[in-house]
This record gives structure tokens, sequence and C-alpha cells, in this order.
């Protein structure tokens, strides 16, 4: 019985190092998964910073500093009429009437529309229907030619 103790004390010392060396064994693991995890994330916070870096190189406009003591002005913005801008994105000639208070001012009573290719349903002189689109039906009306225009609404064209 006595061989058989101390066989068996020395199979527990045994199994208790290879316990201790399993343990050590998962700690340092554990140890490198963390430091491994760390590292990813230290990489990836490099990676989002050059990311936003070299967003903010490329859409400086988009990044600029707000002042604090910037004034905005009350006054509204006045866009021509769509039949306007329509021909400027075009590059044709536009009568300077459209530029002029009586014609910013009909500009602002016109319907506005997001979509170039909009249609106004029109009664024609002889009756019938039809579709014509939004910005020509809007060009009708009386609009001065520029040699008509007087020095005043000239001025305000030109300003």
């Amino acid at each position: 019985m006595y061989v058989w103790t101390l066989n068996n004390d020395l199979e527990k010392q045994d199994w208790d190092h290879q316990v201790w060396q399993q343990q050590l064994a998962a700690a340092e693991c554990k140890r490198q998964e963390e430091e491994e995890r760390e590292r990813q994330q230290v990489e990836k916070e490099r990676e989002q910073e050059a990311v936003l870096q070299e967003e903010r190189k490329k859409y400086q406009h988009k990044h600029a500093p707000i002042p604090q003591d910037a004034v905005i002005s009350p006054d509204p913005i006045i866009i021509p009429s769509p039949i306007t801008v329509c021909k400027l994105c075009k590059g044709n000639f536009i009568e300077l009437y459209y530029f002029t208070n009586k014609g910013l001012h009909n500009a602002e009573l016109s319907t506005r529309s997001a979509n170039d290719k909009a249609l106004a349903l029109l009664q024609m002189g002889d009756g019938l229907h039809s579709f014509i689109p939004l910005t020509a039906a809007q060009a009708k009306g009386t609009i001065t030619a520029d040699e008509d225009l007087s020095w005043e609404e000239f001025a305000e064209a030109a300003h």
C-alpha cells in the first residue's frame, strides 16, 4: 500500500503540474489574444483617422470651421424664373427683363418645379387642350425687350 501511495502522490504532482502548465498556457493565450485585439483596435483607429484626414483634405469646404461671429443676411435669396435658369444652363440668350425687379417679382409668383420635364395642361386658341413644358408655360407673358428697358430697369438688371 505504501508503494501505491507513493505512486499516487507522484501522479498527483504530475497532474497538478500539468494542470498548472495548462493554466499558464491558457493565461498566455488569453494575454496574446487581448494584445492582438488591442493591436487591431489601434490599427482600426489609425485607419479611421487616416480616412478622416483624407476626407478632410478632399472635402475642405465640408469640414471648414464656421466662425461664431458669422453674419447671416436676413434678405431672402431671389432666384430667377425656371425658364431663365433653363436658358442659363443651356447657354442661350436671356433678356435683361428677367433680372429686373419686375421680372424677379414675377419669378417669385411663378410655380416652382424640381422636375425640368414637368408638363402643364393649357388650352390652345382652337379650344383643344395640350400638354406643354411647365417652364414654357410660365414664360408666356409680357416681356420687355432689352432695347425698350429704361435706364433704371437696366441698372436693376445689372446689379
